[in-house]
């Protein structure tokens, strides 16, 4: 199916207008509507009348949280956001981000936000064949590092690749990656970027002047007809027991996406003996403690600090864990072009957390810590979890945080990627 983008926006001259100044929604706009139309409402009409069906169907697919559509040099993906199982209750809107990749390099690296430091050579994607279960570490100090903390890279069921310069979808075809995952190095921690469900079209744009380009994409030959086999496509999942544990990861992607969630909630939640595994996989530790009231020895006119968690590491010692709500007010990032900075909100999260750094500075306050609540704590690491990654991907954001050198931020996409990425490959 090819896809005329310039008759699209013929008869729609204010959201022409709206559009003029990004390439990714002129020739994704179009696209969507279409998907709209032959394949979502399609899934949707499907997973309603076939109960059978819709326990098996991709849930990401069926009833999106997010929708994000980038445009490079060659192709235009489509990246599904979203549950594994089709939910009791489908969303009605759905959000979709469009983002002009072209002069940012390579398309997936943008994507993943990761660079490959490999050999030149990259990974085919076989053209109309998917990729499942993908596992590419970006670096060589990667594949160390997830070495060294136990992974099993010979795991039989997974397409792997090392020392690679990325991937490489096939040229003027289309292809996809389901359940594929990313990997890299980050402040010294193991970063994942799980991508569930990734489309790659083939995109054409020509210039016809300086101010205007013909923009083209070519999609499946039936939408129809791929709803219906991509309904009784069934997402990869671990087995046996690590399965359970992702049934209890997506409870967790369901407590966090309430509204009316509150971060007690959350980390009362995580702090359940059953649950604890999310954020030892994830940070990684050894043991958890939560919600430890802790004294100032020296000035007891001072509140008491009450981290939401230690996270005890393989060398004893712990670091403080911080949790915020899933969603941010606003923007992460603000200032203009080399002044950026954390916004008001992000920075007040932060300079909570100064308090621990201060409290911990004090050697009697870490004997009393030791000697109360045996957790032995010394120039700690300070992780601040909230928000969600597309409030978090303006590249400007990690230049910005390394200014806080003893902070880590993640965001509640980073923390369920991490645990994901070990239930699949690392079983054991």
């Amino acid at each position: 199916m090819d896809i005329d983008c310039v008759e699209f926006w013929k008869d729609k001259p204010f959201l022409r207008e709206l559009a003029s100044g990004n390439a990714a929604f002129l020739i994704g706009g179009p696209l969507i509507e279409q998907l709209r139309l032959h394949y979502w409402n399609k899934l949707r009409a499907l997973a309603g009348s076939d109960p059978h069906l819709r326990r098996s169907m991709p849930g990401m697919l069926v009833a999106p949280d997010k929708i994000a559509v980038y445009l490079g040099q060659e192709h235009l993906a489509i990246e599904y956001f979203g549950p594994e199982h089709v939910p009791d209750e489908i969303p009605e809107g759905t959000q979709v981000t469009f983002t002009d990749c072209r002069s940012e390099g390579d398309l997936i690296e943008n994507i993943i936000g990761m660079r490959f430091e490999g050999s030149t050579m990259k990974l085919p994607l076989g053209p109309r064949e998917p990729c499942y279960n993908l596992f590419l570490p970006t670096t060589l100090d990667t594949i160390s590092l997830m070495l060294e903390n136990g992974w099993d890279l010979s795991a039989e069921t997974m397409t792997f690749g090392m020392n690679t310069g990325g991937l490489a979808p096939p040229h003027d075809e289309y292809t996809r990656v389901v359940n594929g995952f990313f990997y890299g190095v980050e402040n010294g921690r193991l970063k994942t970027r799980r991508v569930q469900w990734i489309e790659f079209l083939p995109a054409t744009i020509t210039d016809i002047d300086e101010e205007r380009e013909d923009l083209g994409v070519r999609f499946w030959p039936d939408l129809d007809a791929m709803a219906e086999e991509d309904a009784h496509l069934q997402f990869p999942r671990p087995v046996d027991f690590e399965n359970q544990r992702l049934a209890l990861l997506n409870r967790f992607r369901e407590l966090i996406l309430k509204p009316e969630t509150t971060e007690p909630q959350i980390t009362s939640w995580l702090a359940q003996p059953a649950n604890q595994f999310i954020l030892r996989m994830s940070l990684p530790a050894i043991s958890i403690f939560d919600q430890r009231k802790c004294e100032w020895v020296t000035d007891q006119s001072r509140d008491p600090i009450i981290p939401d968690f230690f996270a005890v590491r393989a060398n004893g010692y712990s670091d403080i864990v911080e949790f915020k709500l899933p969603e941010l007010k606003g923007t992460a990032i603000v200032g203009k072009m080399n002044r950026e900075t954390f916004s008001a909100e992000v920075s007040s999260y932060i300079a909570q957390t100064h308090f621990y750094r201060e409290y911990f500075g004090d050697s009697q306050n870490r004997k009393h810590v030791k000697d109360v609540h045996g957790i032995e704590v010394f120039h700690p690491k300070r992780v601040l979890v909230m928000g969600r990654r597309w409030q978090f991907e303006n590249a400007v954001w990690r230049s910005v945080a390394t200014d806080f050198p003893d902070l880590t931020i993640l965001t509640y996409d980073d923390l369920i990627d991490s645990v994901a990425a070990q239930l699949y490959q690392n079983p054991h």
